[in-house]
């Protein structure tokens, strides 16, 4: 993964604040730190799909999403897009609690690798109610429609 010391700064404040509690994990004490995750070994053209199922219990007021991922990535929140960013450098964010819904929700990132290394990484934070990182959780394909998905593959925590 590339790394700069702007973007590791950056990355780990605009990741790292807020609950440190997931609502996706079953001992809830559990520190949420946002993994660089891929599937497998990156190459260069490569476009994976990469999923991840949560339940929110009760109505959520704020949720912001923010992350990053090298090189793009179209971001999805139970089908709705929320997020579409191509510049790895500079972490985005947005609010979505307008798309959560109360019971099972989906996050779903579209990604592409133009070449060399690739990584994503995001953090969906649900104030009270807790967060979702990328971490080996994360189920992974090539393709949107693809039979076959896998667990992701864990390249390091933020600031690496």
């Amino acid at each position: 993964m590339h790394s700069t010391p702007f973007l590791a700064l950056a990355l780990g404040a605009l990741l790292s604040t807020g609950p440190r509690v997931t609502t996706h994990v079953q001992d809830p004490a559990v520190e949420a730190v946002p993994q660089w995750i891929w599937h497998g070994d990156a190459t260069d053209g490569q476009s994976v799909v990469f999923r991840r199922s949560f339940r929110v219990e009760g109505q959520v007021r704020t949720a912001t999403l923010a992350g990053s991922c090298d090189n793009h990535m179209i971001v999805l929140l139970n089908g709705e897009q929320v997020l579409d960013h191509g510049t790895w450098q500079q972490p985005v964010s947005a609010e979505v609690s307008g798309e959560l819904v109360v019971g099972e929700n989906l996050l779903e990132v579209r990604a592409r690798n133009q070449t060399l290394a690739a990584g994503l990484v995001l953090r969906l934070d649900l104030g009270d109610a807790g967060s979702v990182v990328t971490d080996g959780s994360w189920r992974v394909a090539s393709s949107e429609g693809a039979e076959q998905w896998s667990q992701a593959t864990v390249i390091g925590p933020v600031g690496q």
